[in-house]
């Protein structure tokens, strides 16, 4: 009875579908040329996007080199202040006053280069600003992006038009005539390191004409319109450019109007101008166009400001220190990079950094919290020669220890890198259980050894170099090094008679190997030997280390580092001598994320760094946008780049010690997590914590 039921069914579902096959034979032939046209368009927004990313390549000449006299004007709003706006750099002169309307124009002549950052000089500029400071000079960089490199604005945002990149957007084709099609693109993830918009392209070459950009990055919110050169190397740049950005921070609001014009004739080969009336000339004799009217009333008002503080009678004003000291001094300096020229013909420079910023300080469950500083100076003799200061100071909170570096360099030879170095550093602490081992054979337990804190040193060291590339591969430096080892606590020395001060010098020689030149891998051998009879407490060692780094990298925005090597003292007197590594050493002053986030140990104790004879070292670290928290909704807007970090130790007083973590940077700060193990078993955990905030303003 079932089988006849089952073949009931059977027969009624084949008469069902014969039945049927007339209007499953129509349906698909209706449903199969809407198919082919499907593929077609495919194949046909696939070889538009295509010819966009391929285009830079059909262009014969190099952008390397090329330059512009191009023409900047601004107008910015300061809807909303409070004095929190001091504290951000380049407003400081915009933060006070009625006037909350500024206008300004410049001419610069701008190099660009195809693998390193643009170069622009400022001709000529005419400003309301008070003392014609610059104000979000960073927004420049907007107006002038290379959009067919992988990131078109410094090595941030990643831009739309390059294949690269393909995997961050989605791509939407119109075509507007059988010649020029509507790209307009948005990011497959909502990132501050994508954009969305669209772009006016030429479908037989890919040339794009124009296009509109939005995207938000460093906390300015941005619209930019772009119309392209048409020939050669300038179809690689823009025309024209008008932004429009926003700035909130803090209940702070800006508002600024930008436009650009480029490749204006420069015929005449202007040089810098120094005098504003001349410089007022120049603008107003060569500016592209017009100003609007609310342009020129600003500026007009400006004029009639200037002209009554001109005319008036020369009046005896009594000094205001809140004003003229804490306002002015204190302000400008303390929450701003300090930066000038010097000299004959601006031979020297010189740039200090904020003396009262967060961006400067960082946080380590390891260090603690640590505040650095940095300070530059260089002046020029000569075309092939100059002297540079390079000093860093820190101070950390938890150690309540004063850190610093004070280089001075004396440049013989720029080509072959031909340097003589004078450095002196203080403030390095260091522990030494050497003594206390000595005591301990001498006098037995008959003290307690713990309580007088014997085995922790300050270090001085005095450093003389000199440094030669002798090509791209091979490189040297030699030098003579001084050391002087002081107790923290002189009552247990004074106690057991021990010396109060430990002082060793040393010739060493470091020879650098470069096998497929400066971009390439690094290996190096550092060698340092003592001299004896120096000093009266001399001591006799002998150190090797060998050393080899890589930084690769990646398409992408991503690169990988790797980091390998060893050291070890040969020869080591039975009494006190001190460890102390080149490589392998605590860095007292840790910079930003780009600086000493990579490369280092990050919950190792210091004690360590100073008591093996020996050690082998590896460190490697992953760097990517969007990798993995970017992806998260809300949170992941935010991120910009992401980090994988693996370390790992071996040494005679630590063996098979990893540390594993994962750090992630935006605007405001980078964090890192990290987990140490030894010989398996979990030892510790902790995080790094930096200020990134306004970094590059």
């Amino acid at each position: 009875m079932a089988r006849f039921g089952f073949l009931v069914s059977l027969l009624y579902f084949c008469e069902m579908i014969r039945a049927s096959y007339r209007f499953i034979l129509i349906t698909l032939m209706l449903i199969m040329p809407c198919v082919v046209m499907a593929s077609s368009n495919d194949k046909k927004y696939l070889l538009v996007i295509s010819r966009v990313y391929d285009y830079s390549m059909t262009v014969s000449d190099s952008i390397e080199g090329t330059t512009s006299l191009s023409y900047f004007k601004y107008l910015i709003t300061t809807n909303q202040r409070n004095p929190l706006m001091f504290c951000i750099p380049r407003l400081y002169n915009i933060a006070k006053g009625d006037n909350r309307t500024f206008f300004g124009e410049q001419f610069d002549r701008q190099t660009f280069h195809e693998k390193r950052e643009d170069e622009s000089v400022n001709i000529a500029k005419v400003s309301t600003i008070r003392r014609r400071h610059s104000v979000l000079p960073n927004l420049q960089d907007y107006l002038t992006p290379q959009i067919y490199k992988p990131t078109i604005i410094h090595n941030d945002i990643l831009s739309p038009f390059h294949r690269l990149n393909h995997r961050y957007y989605k791509y939407d084709v119109a075509y507007l005539s059988d010649s020029v099609a509507r790209i307009s693109f948005r990011p497959r993830m909502r990132n501050t390191q994508t954009l969305r918009g669209h772009a006016i392209v030429q479908t037989a070459t890919g040339r794009i004409d124009s296009c509109h950009l939005e995207g938000e990055f460093d906390l300015i919110r941005f619209e930019l319109k772009m119309t392209m050169g048409t020939d050669g190397v300038y179809s690689l740049l823009p025309k024209t450019s008008d932004m429009h950005a926003r700035f909130s921070f803090m209940g702070n609001r800006i508002e600024a109007d930008y436009s650009a014009t480029y490749f204006l004739p420069d015929s005449t080969g202007y040089e810098v101008l120094d005098d504003a009336d001349i410089e007022r000339a120049f603008v107003e004799s060569h500016r592209p166009d017009t100003l609007t009217d609310v342009e020129s009333r600003i500026l007009a008002a400006h004029d009639s400001v200037q002209e009554v503080r001109r005319n008036a009678p020369p009046r005896v004003r009594k000094k205001d220190f809140a004003k003229d000291v804490l306002w002015d001094i204190f302000g400008e300096n303390l929450l701003h990079r300090i930066k000038g020229k010097f000299g004959t013909d601006d031979r020297g420079v010189y740039r200090i950094s904020p003396l009262l910023n967060p961006l400067y300080f960082s946080y380590s469950g390891h260090r603690g919290l640590t505040y650095r500083l940095k300070m530059n100076g260089s002046y020029r003799l000569g075309t092939n020669n100059d002297i540079s200061i390079n000093a860093k100071l820190g101070y950390s909170f938890k150690l309540r220890q004063m850190f610093y570096e004070l280089p001075i360099a004396y440049t013989f030879d720029k080509k072959h890198d031909g340097i003589i170095k004078l450095s002196y550093k203080d403030g390095n602490p260091m522990t030494n259980s050497t003594v206390i081992d000595i005591l301990k054979e001498e006098r037995g337990d008959s003290i307690d050894w713990d309580e007088l804190n014997l085995q922790y040193f300050n270090h001085q060291q005095f450093h003389f170099l000199v440094h030669y590339d002798f090509c791209t591969l091979f490189s040297a430096e030699a030098g003579i090094l001084r050391n002087r080892w002081t107790p923290w606590k002189n009552q247990g020395f004074v106690l057991t008679d021990k010396p109060q001060k430990y002082r060793s010098t040393s010739i060493l020689t470091e020879l650098t190997f470069r096998p497929l030149g400066m971009k390439g891998p690094i290996f190096t051998v550092d060698y340092e030997r003592t001299l004896q009879g120096q000093s009266k407490d001399h001591m006799n060692y002998e150190r090797w280390e060998f050393d080899g780094s890589y930084l690769k990298d990646l398409p992408g925005m991503r690169s990988i580092s790797m980091r390998l090597g060893g050291g070890f003292y040969s020869t080591g007197t039975t009494g006190v001598y001190f460890l102390d590594y080149t490589n392998f050493r605590e860095n007292n002053i840790p910079g930003g994320w780009n600086d000493e986030w990579s490369g280092e140990f990050e919950l190792l104790h210091r004690n360590y760094y100073n008591a093996s004879k020996y050690y082998v070292r590896m460190n490697a670290t992953y760097e990517s946008p969007m990798l993995l928290l970017s992806w998260v909704p809300v949170i992941g807007y935010a991120i910009e780049k992401e980090r994988f970090y693996l370390s790992t130790l071996k040494a005679n007083k630590i063996n098979n010690y990893i540390e594993l973590g994962y750090g992630f940077t935006n605007r405001l700060f980078s964090m890192g997590c990290f987990v140490s193990f030894k010989k398996g078993q979990y030892d510790s955990f902790g995080c790094k914590l930096g200020f990134e905030l306004f970094d590059g303003w």
